[in-house]
């Protein structure tokens, strides 16, 4: 950890963008694997304490703020997302007729009212759910859910007649409530120890389902969502995986099925630059220095848009190291361009660094180039 935090700090000295942080350090966790013949533990370290894109990187959670004394600057709130906790802009007054109300079914916090969150637990879909730290924050027939790994949230709970005939599970002090029958249920936990299913033997049973109706379009327990036809296809915001589970584009933290994310420093750059959002358009889009992805990118020729990457159209296209370091290899030979985005895109992935891409018109307008000047001949037309 040693040799890591004096890796990382040495890099951040000399500017080093990010992405090569966060690679020269798989490195390091690769070399070290490889030789040990075991998995790295990640334990609190300098680099993990005073480097939030790092942490996430390894797996760890990041909190921005606080969820009972919120920490953010004016004009935000805090909300709860899968890597922790994150600064929203507040909606304003004008647009609050726009969010979504406390109870209500969501895809990601940044739909919801300020104070609550986009929380999905024990297999019910998500809805926006107000943050708490006991029972008093919640309303009637709710009590405050809390968890280790997670603030707490207010859940619903069973009433006696739910208890007899509902679907209810136990925390150890009262019956919680799930969008189910008590027949599926007891389909889904077949064998319990004691006469009520308990959370724990729940969350067992749900790890180890898989929905044998996902793909159908109709969100049915245990699925937080069902998109149909287009389960596993990313997009901002709330996104529905291939197994029927709610994902999120934009939390920065890099879910199954996502190509990329932008690291957590991204947000503060894009929204106190108004070149980068003029460029960019949203934060879910950003430069690959910002980038967070899962090794399938090729050299440094490419950017994230909403969790998917774009690749230019460039002769290095095609060559990549395993380290995914940005040196020069002249020995390499350049094959043909494949693929790439359109050169709006190409002048969008170069504007933070100042690179104008000329667009001759007549190819803007898809007319053919002019031919060129000089003394060289014409070819000849075929024959």
């Amino acid at each position: 950890t040693y040799f890591a935090d004096a890796l990382v700090e040495a890099a951040h000295g000399c500017k080093l963008p990010q992405y090569y942080i966060r690679r020269m350090v798989d490195s390091f966790r690769n070399a070290y694997e490889k030789k040990e013949g075991k998995k790295l533990e990640v334990c609190s370290s300098k680099m993990t304490n005073d480097y939030p894109h790092l942490a996430m990187h390894l797996g760890q959670s990041y909190d921005e703020c606080s969820l009972d004394n919120n920490g953010c600057d004016e004009g935000k709130h805090c909300s709860a997302f899968p890597g922790g906790n994150r600064c929203l802009e507040s909606p304003r007054e004008e647009d609050m007729d726009k969010v979504t109300p406390i109870g209500q079914p969501c895809t990601t916090s940044r739909a919801c009212t300020p104070g609550s969150s986009c929380f999905a637990q024990l297999g019910n879909a998500p809805t926006c759910a107000r943050s708490c730290t006991d029972d008093t924050g919640c309303d009637v027939g709710e009590v405050c859910s809390l968890s280790p790994e997670r603030s707490g949230f207010c859940q619903a709970t069973c009433t006696e007649e739910e208890a007899k005939t509902g679907a209810c599970v136990s925390d150890g002090k009262r019956l919680l409530k799930l969008q189910t029958t008590a027949e599926q249920l007891a389909t889904l936990v077949p064998k319990k120890a004691g006469p009520v299913v308990t959370v724990a033997e729940l969350n067992a049973a749900l790890a180890a389902s898989k929905s044998a109706t996902c793909g159908n379009g109709k969100i049915e327990y245990p699925e937080t969502c069902d998109s149909g036809a287009n389960n596993g296809i990313t997009n901002y915001g709330g996104w529905c995986s291939k197994d029927c589970q709610m994902a999120e584009c934009g939390d920065s933290v890099l879910d199954p099925g996502e190509q990329c994310e932008c690291d957590v420093s991204w947000l503060d750059k894009f929204l106190s630059n108004e070149r980068l959002q003029l460029t960019y358009r949203t934060p879910m889009n950003c430069p690959p220095r910002y980038a967070v992805t899962d090794g399938s990118e090729k050299a440094m020729s490419f950017g994230c848009h909403q969790c998917r990457l774009m690749h230019n159209k460039s002769g290095r296209d095609d060559r990549t190291n395993e380290h995914f370091l940005p040196e020069k290899d002249f020995g390499a030979e350049f094959k043909k361009p494949g693929g790439g985005v359109t050169q709006t895109e190409q002048a969008e992935n170069t504007a933070e660094a100042n690179i104008p891409v000329a667009v001759p018109p007549a190819l803007e307008a898809g007319q053919p180039a002019a031919a060129p000047k000089g003394d060289a001949p014409a070819a000849a037309p075929a024959k």
